[in-house]
């Protein structure tokens, strides 16, 4: 096996990585646009807690006493204030979850280019290799 066999060899292997990172990163972006788009489906198990008053306070009281002074605090507050206290946890956990989405999409966009240069370099790498070995 010549030397232009190898580099060839190698710029593929190069190709392939790049392109597995492509799929990986493409399935983030994904995920993170489908968080950005529709978080109330997406994160529908972490909403139900803010569903009602009541399953607003169930969530801090099974949750093995690790919130015990908001728990206590919640229980103070009138039928409105709880309403309006779970109503802006809500928007503040969704927003949340937006803020998530975004640094994920970012962070997918940034390795698909990375991924994108590294597969056309090695690629044009592989074409001139293979061109000057016929």
């Amino acid at each position: 096996m010549n030397l232009k066999n190898l580099f060839q060899i190698y710029a593929l292997l190069i190709c392939l990585v790049s392109t597995i990172i492509l799929i990986i990163s493409t399935s983030f972006f994904l995920n993170g646009v489908t968080d950005l788009l529709i978080p109330q489906y997406k994160h529908y198990s972490s909403l139900i807690r803010y569903e009602s008053n009541e399953s607003y306070i169930g969530y801090f009281e099974n949750n093995n006493g690790d919130n015990k002074k908001r728990l206590e605090t919640l229980q103070q507050l009138t039928p409105s204030q709880l309403d309006e206290k779970r109503s802006n946890d809500k928007k503040e956990f969704l927003e949340e979850q937006k803020g998530r989405a975004i640094e994920s999409i970012i962070t997918s966009l940034q390795w698909a280019f990375v991924a994108m240069v590294f597969f056309f370099i090695h690629w044009r790498l592989y074409k001139r290799a293979k061109v000057s070995s016929e």
